[in-house]
């Protein structure tokens, strides 16, 4: 009976082994394809992703690549940092959240250099919020749509053009539309002077501070400024620093002058929904647990061993149950009498 035991309990500590590493097998070939990460992601390989970017600058001698999972909130400092904020969805309209705000221009202000590079799109995200709804209704009710479907705009939210002096346009001309891809020129010494772009959105509305980098004809598509003690660059396409534009488009002129002359380099992965959890493995990690941890693993081992094998010899009277047991053939009277 104990041998049964013990081979029912390996078979199924076999069983358990084999499902999970078949799951994490199923896991690791998902993951490998790439496509599960958000669009520009530092963790995506496939063409839509930003790894081979990141891997280049990491693989540099002098330059270190780092992933950021934390909030831009709790950045301390951007000095001699280069901070990718890549495949961006924000600042569709004029109105934006003062905090979020706030925490780029920390990282600008301390010595950083920020980049943030829009997500391409071809036609007008506000558009069929505003302007289409304005077209069909009256004015009266014009007003009301505007209200509930554009941002308010209260102590929470402020105006990028009177904050950073620039304002989002989108060039919705016929021929852009017809076109998935166009160029962007550039005067500026050491640049290419046509590169490719895959967005209709363009910075408008320029105050003094800034300096176009690029414009697809008149239409600003990369700018700079500085800010504190570091630079802000927007970017309204992030196909450059794509896999699939390091395959069949590179530009490492326009890659440098992104990265600049920083030695750190951090790529945002927080915006894309991906961020560090702090779990039971971190506390173990971070309090070196390790001992204690392995401790409690093999104790739970030494506890299923040992009630699973039998380790004390069954006595002889078990050993031999199989005896018949003596039995007296006198009743309790006889008994008594013989006493």
């Amino acid at each position: 009976m104990p041998e049964n035991k013990k081979l029912r309990f390996v078979f199924s500590a076999f069983l358990i082994a084999v499902f999970i590493i078949g799951v994490v097998n199923l896991f690791l070939l998902r993951f490998e394809a790439g496509d599960v990460y958000p669009a520009y992601s530092s963790l995506r390989t496939d063409p839509l992703g930003t790894r081979a970017f990141y891997e280049s600058l990491d693989n540099l001698e002098n330059i270190v690549a780092r992933r950021n999972y934390r909030p831009l909130s709790k950045i301390k400092t951007g000095k001699d940092t280069t901070f990718f904020y890549l495949g961006a969805k924000i600042f569709t309209s004029d109105s934006v959240y003062k905090d979020f705000l706030k925490s780029f221009e920390h990282i600008a202000r301390s010595g950083g250099r920020l980049i943030i590079a829009f997500f391409p799109i071809m036609k007008n995200p506000l558009k069929p919020l505003c302007e289409e709804k304005a077209s069909e209704d009256s004015r009266e009710n014009n007003l009301k749509e505007e209200k509930d479907n554009c941002p308010a705009k209260d102590d929470k939210f402020v105006s990028l053009s009177e904050r950073w002096g620039v304002s989002i346009g989108y060039d919705e001309t016929e021929e852009k539309n017809k076109k998935n891809s166009f160029k962007a020129e550039s005067n500026i010494k050491g640049l290419h002077d046509h590169v490719p772009l895959h967005t209709v959105k363009y910075f408008d509305d320029l105050s003094d501070f800034w300096k176009v980098i690029y414009a697809s004809g008149d239409s600003p598509v990369i700018i700079e400024r500085k800010f504190g003690k570091g630079t802000i660059v927007l970017s309204s396409d992030s196909y450059f620093f794509s896999n699939e534009a390091l395959r069949a488009q590179r530009h490492p002129e326009l890659l440098a002058y992104f990265m600049g002359f920083n030695s750190k380099a951090f790529f945002d992965e927080t915006h894309f929904g991906i961020n560090k959890s702090f779990g039971v493995v971190y506390f173990v990690r971070k309090y070196r647990f390790h001992w204690f941890v392995t401790g409690v693993v093999l104790l739970a081992v030494l506890f299923v061993w040992k009630n699973s094998v039998c380790f004390v010899p069954p006595h002889k009277d078990e050993r031999d149950g199989n005896e018949e047991s003596f039995a007296s053939d006198k009743d309790y009277t006889q008994g008594l009498i013989s006493l």
